[in-house]
């Protein structure tokens, strides 16, 4: 289930909450219970793969024009 963050517009409190799309409207406050939240833009989530390897590295070959 999406993780989301949470303003109450009343006290300004922000608060994380597991949520569905339906299940939205009946969120409260976790601080002073007001119903009136704004979800708010959140970083993306990266998990690393413990498969990846880094690729081999690469040199450019010197430019024969170049000192």
């Amino acid at each position: 289930m999406p993780m989301f963050d949470y303003q109450c517009s009343k006290c300004g409190n922000i608060s994380e909450y597991i949520v569905k799309s339906p299940q939205e409207k009946g969120l409260k406050c976790k601080a002073c219970g007001a119903k009136g939240l704004k979800r708010l833009l959140g970083a993306a989530t990266v998990v690393a793969n413990p498969n990846y390897r880094e690729p081999p590295s690469f040199k450019y070959p010197k430019h024969p024009f170049s000192s």
